[in-house]
């Protein structure tokens, strides 16, 4: 990619003139503000691109990370939520990858709540599944809190 985010922006913005309905222009300029690190503008562009009928999971886990960066918790599991009915197969109940990762920082923020019960229904959900996430989660720090959890309240 030649990094060229602000060129980007412009033909962006010149083509949603033409078709400003199109989710994927939104996703575009959300992808080049993110780039260049205004985060409240790449948030608008991502929540447009969700509101014209996007179809692209990748922008949910984006703007929720985004809403997690600006302290929006409720915003970002509201997000996480919608990620998990969206990637849940109707009938099987079974999870995609992304969906697994939404149950899996759903669980990282119960714990930082101290809702143990709420963290360990959302593991179990994922470890039924036998997932490989990629790419992996950093939840290391919160995981042992976790554990320590599980190994006291089972003795």
């Amino acid at each position: 990619m030649l990094e060229m985010h602000y060129y980007a922006l412009y033909y962006y913005s010149h083509a949603l003139v033409h078709k400003s309905s199109d989710w994927r222009m939104w996703q575009g300029i959300g992808n080049c503000y993110a780039k260049l690190a205004r985060t409240t503008d790449a948030v608008k562009a991502y929540k447009r691109a969700v509101l014209e009928g996007s179809t692209d999971p990748s922008i949910l886990v984006t703007l929720a990370d985004l809403l997690e960066e600006q302290g929006d918790l409720a915003g970002a599991e509201a997000l996480q939520q919608q990620i998990i009915v969206e990637g849940t197969m109707p009938g099987t109940g079974e999870l995609v990858g992304i969906a697994a990762q939404a149950h899996l920082w759903l669980a990282r923020m119960e714990i930082a709540r101290e809702d143990f019960e709420k963290a360990e229904r959302h593991v179990n959900i994922v470890l039924k599944g036998h997932f490989v996430l990629y790419p992996p989660l950093n939840i290391a720090p919160s995981s042992r809190h976790f554990l320590v959890f599980l190994r006291v309240s089972s003795r």
